[in-house]
């Protein structure tokens, strides 16, 4: 990488952090998502009933590992190792969206798209830098949730029955391979749509196909449909980074200067 693609990514994420309107959004959904709601499952399942038998069945669709622990011990370690990690996938891609959206969009609205197109820089390395800039900020926002999040959530373990929340084998999956997976998938596949779009709106409408698979997911596992193991996570991550990558490498072979200036 040369200074002049580190002068763009720079200037991309002065860009997004100077504009409130899209910084907000980039900190509201990973508050929302990664550390509001688990903490409200914690707090509801924490204070629910020791006796709710309602639930025995639930036991039937738990891991083995999970089979002897209390109804209520089970569901909530089931919550938060099993199916809040495929919710919090929700934020990279959201991040990712909202970072993409702006990167070429943002280039036209602000009429400096052409400036860019005259510097040194070729137009693979453009389409790299503007692809890294909101590769690195949606990273950093998603690792920071998580450590948030484990942290508050001990702090809530603690003060409601002094125990401890270790995440499960399924969040080392989700953070090493599906974060970085899904993020390069939404960010590849936004930042090419925006070089067509007129509009961010347009451009992160774009992030909706990835979006619905993971809620899918989730709704099934919350509902009991189904049970997803750390190891479909790391199969899943796996396929799903070899796919973020060809489709990285392809994109950027197409890239064109017609693409940008329809």
């Amino acid at each position: 990488m040369n200074q002049k693609m580190k002068a763009i990514i720079a200037k991309d994420i002065r860009s997004i952090v100077g504009e409130k309107r899209y910084f907000t959004m980039l900190l509201f959904l990973p508050f929302f998502l990664g550390i509001l709601f688990p903490s409200i499952f914690v707090l509801l399942i924490k204070v629910a009933p020791t006796d709710m038998h309602d639930l025995d069945g639930l036991m039937q669709l738990l891991p083995k590992d999970l089979a002897g622990d209390s109804v209520l011990d089970a569901l909530l370690s089931l919550i938060l190792n099993q199916t809040i990690p495929i919710f919090f996938m929700l934020i990279p891609i959201m991040c990712a969206s909202v970072m993409a959206a702006s990167s070429f969009v943002g280039e036209k609205e602000k009429r400096t798209l052409e400036t860019l197109l005259y510097s040194p820089l070729s137009l693979r390395d453009i389409f790299k830098a503007k692809v890294l800039a909101s590769t690195i900020i949606s990273l950093l926002i998603t690792y920071a949730t998580f450590i948030l999040m484990v942290l508050i959530l001990n702090v809530e373990f603690q003060l409601l029955d002094g125990t401890f929340f270790i995440p499960g084998l399924s969040w080392l999956w989700v953070m090493v391979l599906l974060v970085p997976a899904c993020t390069l998938l939404a960010i590849t596949f936004i930042v090419k749509g925006s070089a067509k779009s007129k509009s961010m709106e347009e451009a992160q409408q774009k992030a909706a196909f990835l979006v619905m698979p993971i809620l899918l997911a989730f709704i099934s596992q919350f509902m009991g449909f189904v049970i997803i193991s750390p190891f479909m996570i790391l199969i899943a991550g796996v396929i799903l980074f070899i796919i973020g990558y060809l489709m990285l490498q392809k994109t950027t072979n197409a890239f064109t200067y017609e693409t940008l200036i329809k």
